[in-house]
């Protein structure tokens, strides 16, 4: 039975019995330490909004406020501000989910808002650039209702003078929403105003008695109790509404937020990038379900979030033509959903909010959460197999200049698949390596190596890192078909075989299909994610391509005394390995030292493999990078910088300058060597700004 909400993992289940600081791990966890930002809990977004109300009546002459909001909104939501002194106005949005500012305008010549609520849809951030001029012009409040995304550092500022988050609904939690003030938005309420809002965790007494509510205990032991037998396999289906809504009216928590609510999001943020990654893998497949099924001429699939720091609320289908489609795909047996249930008012005006009352129409959602996999999806369709045949594996017994040879006609390879590297994994790990040619009808169509452990006598354990490389022109079908082999052939523990796979495929509806269909299960591990350069353009165009943050930084640094060289000492890549060493350890890191050092040895006996570029300052090494090269390609795989060689940007010039040494060396593309939003953020927007190609591999994952 598929899941229509998120449940928790087990270490939190156990995390329970742990006393948490809550709120000094929440401020540390989105880093959130603004001092003209104030930051509380309550346990619905619904009482962050009427707390809002209750602010505004404070500082008002009027007996009533005029509170804005969008036509396309969950009337459960209103609930708690409708039993207050206001005067609800549901303004007109666009096909887009926009705001319609042509209309709010000539709106707001009869009433002006005191309140403006804009809303950041389905996980995806709304503009705010009009809605700031709108309120700053009427004197109202904005407020962004955030309720479908996660906080986050990284993403953009907030720009009203209000933000609600409602993690409870991304994050599995029995309640738990965050009510930001800013005190430097577009209203300008300043500190002392943030003052007069008194400690956070005294906000829900404001609003007490406004409504009836449930008791906490025991909506919060209910909603336990129900999550341990879902995780335990017993399910039922969740009842919906006669238009698919699960939105039925329900009595709200009490507006105080529980610390077992608050407890469950702070432990289950631990695995926000997994959530992301998932979230996205299930939206990406829904949406292949649907383009391989008898829905496809009537279904169309709406864009998901773009951003790395964003992720899917729900999988979101625009119905194209057809009648009844939403019955008769939940007679079908798919997890649709409905959403949101419109207010009263925007049903009684069709005409004003027809866009609002045609997206309810039109939209389809279907659940996209942490807690869903591949197996819940794919049920719904028959996945096609490889008809293919002629396709085989053969033991490749040649020297490393012959797979070297072979390699070049990858069109995009990467170092994990060169014969350098597995001798070092092999001399360096204690590694056995083999290595393969994939043959169709008898020629060679790609290639991939192996590496293999024997375990407890019986047991071979077999790594597949980024592999198998497919040569140009490749078919897909071929490509199916030899991934099946392989999961076959190495994944089998019938056999004694166990196969652990990284494919080097990009992180695709169709390709996390096809790899489910072989036996391929993916592991709890993050994404590999990273960028490269066609660096076989013009030097222009190449500095064209960059960011003109990244341009100005290589200006800079080429106006500074810094000079470079390429070196092939052993004593300089000794020290940058120390280096690197040296930097990760102070992030609790480790580097596998030996395995570089190994790798750095064996690439010397070959020419041109190594590219190790070292920048001084009045002869003073500030910052040195390593880079190798497999095939048509090279990876950036070593880098560091002293505290001068950084405010220098030392690392911009001898980036650029790499960069003409392997055009020199007629090298195709330039790997810049992962990306890690999370853990490294300066340096993935340093490694973005050189406009290369970004792309994310579908992860790791077991065969057997």
């Amino acid at each position: 039975m598929t899941l229509y909400a998120p449940l928790p993992h087990w270490r939190t289940f156990l995390a329970l019995t742990k006393r948490v600081a809550w709120k000094r791990e929440f401020a540390a966890l989105f880093e959130f330490s603004n001092s003209d930002v104030k930051l509380g809990w309550l346990s619905r977004s619904a009482w962050s909004l009427a707390l809002i109300v209750l602010w505004r009546l404070r500082g008002s002459t009027h007996k009533e406020v005029s509170v804005w909001i969008p036509d396309y909104f969950c009337n459960q939501s209103l609930a708690p501000i409708r039993a207050l002194p206001i005067r609800l106005h549901f303004y007109r949005i666009n096909g887009d989910c926009s705001p319609d500012y042509t209309f709010l305008r000539q709106d707001a010549r009869c009433s002006k808002p005191d309140i403006f609520i804009l809303v950041h849809y389905f996980g995806v951030h709304t503009p705010c650039a009009e809605a700031l001029e709108f309120c700053r012009h009427h004197g109202a409040w904005l407020v962004e209702d955030a309720s479908h995304l996660i906080p986050s550092p990284h993403g953009p500022n907030q720009c009203g003078d209000f933000k609600i988050f409602s993690p409870h609904k991304l994050l599995p939690s029995p309640d738990g929403a965050v009510l930001m003030v800013n005190g430097k938005g577009p209203s300008k309420l300043g500190s002392d105003f943030l003052e007069e809002l008194g400690e956070p965790r005294q906000w829900p007494r404001l609003l007490h008695g406004h409504l009836e509510t449930d008791s906490t205990v025991i909506r919060n032991t209910t909603w336990i109790f129900k999550r341990l037998l879902q995780k335990l396999g017993i399910r039922r289906r969740i009842p919906l509404n006669q238009d698919g809504s699960n939105s039925h009216q329900i009595r709200l928590p009490h507006p105080k937020s529980t610390a077992i609510g608050r407890q469950f999001i702070l432990e289950e943020s631990a695995y926000l990038t997994r959530t992301r990654d998932v979230r996205i893998r299930n939206k990406l497949l829904w949406d292949y379900v649907f383009s391989n099924s008898e829905w496809a001429a009537c279904l169309r699939p709406c864009e998901a979030p773009g951003s790395w720091y964003e992720m899917p609320y729900m999988a979101r289908f625009y119905i194209e033509t057809g009648e009844n489609v939403f019955d008769h795909l939940k007679a079908a047996g798919y997890p649709v959903t409905k959403w949101p249930d419109l207010p009263p008012e925007v049903e009684l005006q069709p005409e004003r909010h027809r866009e609002a009352i045609l997206l309810w129409k039109k939209y389809i959602f279907l659940p996209v959460h942490q807690s869903l996999n591949a197996r819940d999806l794919l049920r719904h369709i028959s996945l096609p197999k490889s008809g293919v045949q002629g396709v085989d594996l053969q033991k490749h017994y040649g020297s490393a200049d012959e797979w070297n040879s072979l390699l070049k006609n990858v069109r995009f390879s990467n170092l994990l698949q060169s014969w350098e590297f597995g001798s070092a994994k092999r001399d360096s790990e204690g590694w056995s390596v083999d290595r393969f040619c994939i043959l169709y009808q008898g020629r060679v169509v790609g290639l991939f190596q192996i590496l293999t452990r024997s375990m407890l006598g019986f047991l071979s354990v077999h790594r597949l890192n980024r592999g198998p490389l497919f040569f140009e022109d490749t078919s897909v079908e071929i490509q199916k078909a030899s991934i099946r082999i392989i999961s076959k052939t190495f994944g089998n523990l019938c056999r004694g075989h166990l196969l652990l796979w990284a494919p080097e495929l990009e992180f695709t509806g169709a390709n996390h299909a096809m790899l489910y269909s072989t036996g391929f299960r993916l592991r709890q591990k993050k994404v590999w994610s990273s960028s490269f350069i066609d660096i076989t353009v013009s030097g222009e165009s190449l500095l064209g391509g960059t960011s003109g943050k990244w341009r100005n930084s290589l200006r800079d640094a080429e106006r500074k005394p810094l000079e470079f060289r390429v070196s092939e000492s052993d004593a300089d890549f000794s020290t940058l390995v120390a280096n690197c060493a040296d930097l990760l350890g102070r992030r609790d890191a480790a580097l596998p030292q030996h395995l570089y050092l190994q790798y750095y040895k064996t690439l010397s006996r070959t020419r041109d493999r190594n590219l190790l570029l070292v920048a001084y300052c009045h002869k003073i090494v500030v910052a040195s990078i390593y880079v190798v090269t497999h095939g048509r390609t090279a990876t950036y795989l070593l880098g560091w910088n002293s505290e001068d060689g950084r405010l220098m940007r030392a690392h911009h010039l001898l980036l650029w300058n790499a960069v003409h040494e392997l055009k020199s060396r007629s090298i195709r593309y330039f790997d810049l060597g992962g990306v890690d939003w999370n853990l490294t953020p300066g340096i993935a927007a340093f490694k973005l700004g050189m406009g290369g190609r970004y792309y994310r591999l579908v992860g790791e994952g077991v065969c057997f």
